[in-house]
């Protein structure tokens, strides 16, 4: 998460839905948090990449590019 807007109100600082803004690196990161909670796998990042490696042989590349 690289860029938010706080927006003031009377109570607190709060970041809405509608001003939040991530990047594609910080969304490849959670995504890489989230699948080592269901694989047992080699993660490796390679640039702009994740690399997930099975013991199997498998492997796959994973990428997050923006659409706009």
């Amino acid at each position: 998460m690289s860029k938010t807007q706080a927006i003031e109100t009377n109570d607190k600082n709060v970041c809405t839905a509608t001003n939040w803004i991530t990047t594609e690196q910080d969304l490849l990161f959670d995504l890489k948090c989230l699948i080592k909670e269901y694989y047992v796998a080699t993660f490796t990042e390679s640039g702009e990449n994740l690399k997930l490696s099975f013991e199997n042989g498998q492997s796959f590349l994973i990428s997050v590019k923006s659409c706009n």
